[in-house]
């Protein structure tokens, strides 16, 4: 999760959103993805969209299956729905939507997505909440978003 902060970090002094998103399996690093949809003018430049779009390509269309996933922000649903796409088997979270006090996300949440749908993805959640949190607050607030 260190790793994908650092990413999230390199995003916002871009002037994308700071979220960045690794996929791993085990030790083994196949992709980094990080928030581009300003940089790249592409509005599915997700994180996670990002970050499965580089270990296919480099590593080939069914190297995500059984993967794990470690994302500085909860998933959208465009993004939760690729990482069932792309065969992840387990999702590691930083912060929630519910943690910032989003309003225009409404009540989602990751795991009713996924029970709504019938899939199953393992989640970890908590792991550097505060620290992935924190940084999004600060760069909502810089750009004068509401939570």
């Amino acid at each position: 999760m260190q790793l994908a902060l650092e990413h999230a970090l390199k995003a916002r002094d871009r002037g994308d959103t700071p979220v960045a998103a690794v996929i791993a399996r085990g030790e083994e690093l196949l992709a980094i993805g990080e928030n581009e949809i300003r940089s790249a003018g592409d509005c599915t430049a997700h994180a996670e969209v990002s970050a499965i779009r580089r270990a296919i390509a480099l590593h080939g269309p069914a190297s995500t299956q059984g993967t794990v996933c470690y994302t500085t922000m909860e998933p959208c649903p465009m993004c939760a729905w690729a990482l069932v796409e792309a065969g992840v088997s387990r999702i590691v979270l930083g912060a929630r939507h519910c943690q910032l006090g989003r309003r225009d996300y409404g009540a989602y949440v990751l795991e009713d997505l996924y029970a709504t749908t019938g899939r199953s993805i393992e989640i970890t959640q908590g792991v550097l909440a505060d620290e992935c949190g924190a940084m999004r607050l600060a760069w909502m607030q810089s750009v004068g978003r509401e939570t």
